[in-house]
């Protein structure tokens, strides 16, 4: 199915390489070993606190942060992360022509996290060199994901 996504962009971590899963205290522990970037996705998504906090500004009402750690208890480290709560959430193609209607600037879907090209903008001014933002949403939005 063709749609036109021209102002929505799936933002994703070029130097994330480990896994996390949630733990019941409602920390994530690295799964599968690797580089921790700024963004992670698991079945919830993380960010490092400045990128988390700039993305709550930036967005306002549209997003919820909770402050969360990431632990590798092999070696006993921890790290500060928040998990983005987007309300408003994007499940099939149809949705993305409302949400380029709508006032709406940042989404979930699925695992990712979408942010309008305005959020997109303010970003790349910002020091987060491993961010990566796809306008490619077909693959997203189709549930094949990058």
């Amino acid at each position: 199915m063709l749609f036109d996504s021209t102002g929505l962009y799936f933002v994703r971590n070029r130097s994330t390489t480990a896994e996390v899963i949630r733990l019941s205290t409602g920390e994530f522990q690295v799964w599968v070993p690797g580089n921790l970037g700024s963004l992670l996705r698991a079945d919830h998504i993380l960010a490092v606190p400045p990128l988390a906090e700039r993305l709550v500004a930036l967005c306002g009402d549209d997003l919820r942060m909770r402050p969360t750690r990431v632990l590798r208890r092999a070696t006993n480290e921890a790290w500060p992360y928040c998990e983005l709560m987007p309300f408003t959430e994007i499940a099939i193609p149809d949705d993305v022509s409302a949400a380029l209607a709508s006032s709406v600037r940042v989404w979930r879907c699925g695992r990712y996290l979408l942010v309008h090209n305005t959020i997109k903008q303010k970003l790349d001014a910002l020091d987060f060199p491993d961010l990566v933002f796809d306008p490619n949403l077909g693959q997203l939005i189709n549930f094949g994901g990058p």
